[in-house]
């Protein structure tokens, strides 16, 4: 077998013309809430060392064939931060979802779920599966099940207060968030999430821990609420 022979290009073949200007053009696709790149926005082809995301979004609505926790979301009135949710969906069974949002200037969370003709019934519809996207998954601590985590949850959330200040941004003042929510309860509860909450509006600042204080179980075997009661129709829907 003859040696190969390098032969290096010439300064002409160097300098010829991009030849990616016949390739189909790079698309930017970035997980809700992320800041698009200069390049992007100035239509320039990416960067050399530029990958594309792995797309992890989906219908929230998909059946899944194995009890799944995820993490979804949509933007605010269609253009603003994405808001962030936690939903539960079973092998057989309802879908449910706990989220928060604002109510008198307290963030307030709340569970929903689908009935029997999948409407929303509960708290916060417009967290419905209907309505979001699928962001990432959630892992329940080690050696627990999806519905022990999701019952875990469910109760954290009947522990918190509905009673610190909200604001959409909460970089901006002392205050939370929907997405400073979803990361406090997660983490809170023991579980972990594929969701990078940093590059979201408020996930960088989780609901600290001791908003979920250990619940007081009566003798029934019931868990007091430390929600404050007041009839449905006070509750914003957001």
């Amino acid at each position: 077998m003859p040696d190969r022979i390098f032969k290096p290009k010439s300064l002409k073949e160097i300098l010829a013309p991009d030849s990616r200007k016949n390739k189909k053009k790079m698309q930017w696709r970035g997980h809700p809430g992320a800041q698009k790149p200069l390049w992007a926005i100035l239509d320039d082809p990416p960067p050399a060392d530029w990958q594309p995301p792995v797309p992890v979004q989906s219908a929230a609505s998909e059946v899944s064939k194995q009890p799944e926790l995820t993490v979804t979301g949509h933007s605010v009135l269609g253009v603003g931060p994405t808001h962030t949710a936690i939903q539960y969906t079973p092998q057989n069974g309802q879908t449910e979802w706990i989220s928060a949002g604002p109510d008198g200037g307290r963030l307030q969370s709340g569970v929903g779920a689908l009935d029997n003709s999948n409407k929303p019934i509960g708290q916060r519809p417009t967290d419905a599966p209907q309505k979001n996207i699928r962001l990432g998954r959630i892992t329940p601590p080690q050696g627990m099940r999806a519905a022990e985590y999701w019952k875990r949850l469910k109760l954290l959330d009947s522990r918190y207060g509905d009673n610190v200040d909200y604001d959409l941004f909460p970089e901006i003042q002392n205050s939370y968030n929907s997405n400073s929510y979803t990361r406090g309860l997660i983490e809170a509860s023991g579980g972990t999430s594929t969701v990078p909450f940093d590059h979201l509006v408020g996930g960088a600042s989780p609901l600290p821990p001791q908003n979920f204080p250990a619940p007081h179980v009566r003798e029934n075997g019931l868990a007091d609420s430390l929600k404050p009661q007041r009839p449905a129709f006070f509750r914003r829907k957001f």
